[in-house]
């Protein structure tokens, strides 16, 4: 990559985009694991 490329908003915009698709994907795995938790139990 050159620095011409990392500057552009192009490039910024898909970046901040990616960090908020990943969190958002690991809320939801936490979210889902926690529903399933309390729903089975300690014994589960």
């Amino acid at each position: 990559m050159e620095l011409a490329t990392l500057a552009t908003t192009d490039w910024f915009v898909r970046s901040a985009a990616k960090a908020v698709m990943a969190v958002l994907a690991l809320a939801g795995i936490t979210d889902m694991y926690l529903r399933q938790r309390s729903r089975i139990g300690a014994w589960g």
